[in-house]
C-alpha cells in the first residue's frame, strides 16, 4: 500500500459547521478515492458537500443513512458524518441511468470474473425483482457484495474528475486485488425448527411439512408476549446453524393470505426451502455475529486486513441492544487496528454460501485486506 488508510469522523452541531470540517478533511486527502457517508439530520447538506469534494478533486462516493459508524462508533439523530479514504485504490462507478434492471446488468458485467462491489438503492419495492436478476447473472463466485438499501428520496453522489453526478442507485465495483472477504450475521432468535416449504403459489408460501402456514404462524405468535415483530430466517447451505455462524437470511413477513392460510412473502421460494419463524434479539444477534467475525478472521489470515465496510439493518444498534457501538466493539475486537466505515440500511445484500440475497435485521461486513 502507498500509504495507510484511514477513516474519519466529523460530528457538527450545524450544517454550515459539518461542512466546514468536511471541507479540511477534502483538502487533506486532495486527489484520493473515498466514501463519506452523511446522516439523514445532515442530508440537505449532501449536494453542496459533494460539490466541496469536486473541488478538491479525487473520487468520492456520498450517500445517506438514518445513522452512520466508524471504528470509534456509531452515530445517529444528530448532524454527522464519517468518511474513509483508500489512497492507491482503483474504483469503476456505476450509475443507475436507465432503471433497475439495466443498473443490474452493468454492475454484473463490471464484477464478473472476481471484483468486489458495494451496492446503493433505494428501498422501493423492486429489490428482490433486480438482486434474483443479478445473482442470475453472475452465477457462484463471480463477485463479492455487500449491499444495502437507503431511505427512498435520497440521492447518491459521484463525485469524479472535479463534476458531481447522482444517482437514486449507485454501485463501486473495486480493483481486483481489493476482493473483500465478506460474512453476514442474522440479528435473530428462532421460534420454531427450520421446517422445509411443501407449497407455494407464487409469493405466498401455503404450507410447512404439510401444516398450513398461517396456522404455524400463529401458533408461534401465540406464545408470545409484547406482539414483537415476527420475520421469516431462511436456511442456506447445508448448516444453516454452524456455530461458526448461521448461515440464515432475515426476510419480513409482507402480509397473510386468512382464505389460503397462507403467508406473504417478498419474493418466491422454491418447495424444499426450509424457513423458521424468527424474532430480533440482541443476545443472540451479539453470539452470532460474533461467530461470524471470529471465522472471518481466520479466513483472512495470511492478509492484513486493510479496511472494512459494515452495513447494519436500521433495527439493530441501540434498538436491538439498548446500548451504543455493541457491532462495532465486536469488530474491533478482530480486527483492532482496521479502519471502518459503515451504515444504518432498509436492507441488506451479501452473498450467503454463494447465493446473492437481500435480508433485513442483518449486520453485513466486507473486510478487504492489502495485496501480498
Amino acid at each position: 500500500m502507498p500509504e495507510k488508510f484511514s477513516s474519519f469522523e466529523v460530528r457538527a452541531g450545524s450544517l454550515t459547521r459539518l461542512l466546514s470540517k468536511v471541507r479540511e478533511h477534502a483538502r487533506e486527502h486532495r486527489g484520493r478515492l473515498g466514501f463519506l457517508t452523511l446522516t439523514t439530520e445532515a442530508a440537505d447538506a449532501a449536494r453542496t458537500i459533494a460539490s466541496a469534494l469536486a473541488a478538491a478533486g479525487g473520487t468520492w462516493i456520498v450517500t445517506v443513512a438514518p445513522g452512520v459508524l466508524s471504528e470509534r462508533g456509531e452515530i445517529e439523530g444528530a448532524p454527522a458524518a464519517v468518511g474513509l479514504v483508500l489512497p492507491g485504490v482503483q474504483a469503476t462507478p456505476v450509475l443507475e441511468t436507465a432503471g433497475l434492471s439495466q443498473f443490474g446488468q452493468d454492475v454484473a458485467r463490471e464484477i464478473k470474473g472476481g471484483r468486489g462491489a458495494l451496492l446503493l438503492c433505494p428501498a422501493d419495492g423492486q429489490t428482490q425483482s433486480w438482486v434474483s436478476s443479478l445473482r442470475g447473472q453472475l452465477g457462484a463466485g463471480e463477485g463479492r457484495v455487500i449491499g444495502a438499501g437507503t431511505p427512498p428520496g435520497h440521492d447518491h453522489y459521484l463525485v469524479h474528475e472535479g463534476h458531481v453526478r447522482s444517482a437514486r442507485s449507485l454501485a463501486v465495483a473495486l480493483d481486483r486485488s481489493w476482493l473483500p472477504h465478506v460474512t453476514s450475521s442474522a440479528g435473530c432468535r428462532l421460534l420454531s425448527p427450520l421446517l422445509a416449504v411443501t407449497k407455494t403459489r407464487g409469493r405466498t408460501v401455503l404450507e410447512f411439512e404439510g401444516i398450513p402456514a398461517l396456522a404455524a404462524l400463529s401458533q408461534c405468535a401465540g406464545n408470545l408476549e409484547d406482539a414483537p415483530l415476527i420475520l421469516l430466517a431462511l436456511a442456506v447451505g447445508d448448516e444453516p446453524l454452524s456455530a461458526d455462524g448461521r448461515k440464515l437470511a432475515l426476510w419480513p413477513i409482507v402480509g397473510v393470505d386468512p382464505g389460503r392460510g397462507g403467508i406473504d412473502i417478498a419474493d418466491e421460494v422454491p418447495v424444499g426451502t426450509r424457513i423458521a419463524f424468527a424474532v430480533r434479539d440482541g443476545h443472540a444477534a451479539r453470539t452470532d455475529l460474533d461467530a461470524h467475525l471470529r471465522t472471518l478472521r481466520q479466513s483472512c489470515r495470511g492478509g492484513a486486513p486493510a479496511f472494512g465496510i459494515y452495513v447494519s439493518g436500521s433495527g439493530r444498534g441501540r434498538r436491538l441492544y439498548d446500548t451504543d457501538d455493541v457491532d462495532v466493539r465486536l469488530i474491533r475486537a478482530q480486527f483492532p487496528d482496521m479502519p471502518l466505515i459503515g451504515f444504518q440500511s432498509v436492507f441488506e445484500i451479501s452473498a450467503i454460501e454463494g447465493r446473492l440475497t437481500s435480508q433485513v435485521q442483518s449486520g453485513v461486513l466486507g473486510v478487504f485486506c492489502a495485496p501480498s
